[in-house]
């Protein structure tokens, strides 16, 4: 096996996917900041684990990963057959 891995791969593509749409009104004047999500989706494309690896504030940090929850993937695929996989998902806020 090299680098790129063994056999045909495809990632988990977003089907329905809502932005977070938290309330920002607590954050400062001009704050702007990332959210950083760690997600584990699974082989029916349903999130399995979110874990948070980067946040702005409690409340905004718990609107994205409630709604990351919700989320519905294609899942990824390997030789043409469902695997679970992993992605890091990015939001930007600001300026507020």
């Amino acid at each position: 096996m090299d680098s790129l891995g063994e056999g045909d791969m495809r990632i988990a593509l977003g089907s329905w996917f809502p932005r977070p749409e938290p309330d920002l009104h607590g954050l400062p004047h001009g704050f702007q900041g990332d959210v950083i999500v760690d997600v584990v989706i699974d082989e029916k494309g349903r999130i399995r684990d979110a874990q948070l690896v980067r946040g702005i504030s409690a409340q905004v940090d718990q609107t994205v990963i409630a709604t990351v929850e919700q989320w519905q993937f294609t899942p990824a695929e390997r030789n043409g057959t469902a695997i679970a996989s992993r992605q890091e998902l990015l939001f930007h806020y600001g300026p507020v």
